[in-house]
């Protein structure tokens, strides 16, 4: 159950691998960079909100 990640990891993650992101621009670039700091936020945030969840501040 918990190899499963929440579909708003799992859509930034794919957004993360879009054709639109592999373009070599900087805008592009400076996207990526934001998709993965999104994707990794979501990820922190996810993992926190289940470990509070199970009663562990």
């Amino acid at each position: 159950m918990n190899a499963i990640p929440p579909p708003a990891q799992r859509l930034s993650l794919r957004t993360c691998s879009s054709p639109h992101a592999k373009q070599k621009d900087a805008a592009s670039r400076s996207g990526r960079l934001m998709c993965h700091l999104k994707s990794s936020l979501s990820n922190i945030y996810g993992v926190w909100s289940r470990r509070r969840a199970l009663g562990h501040n």
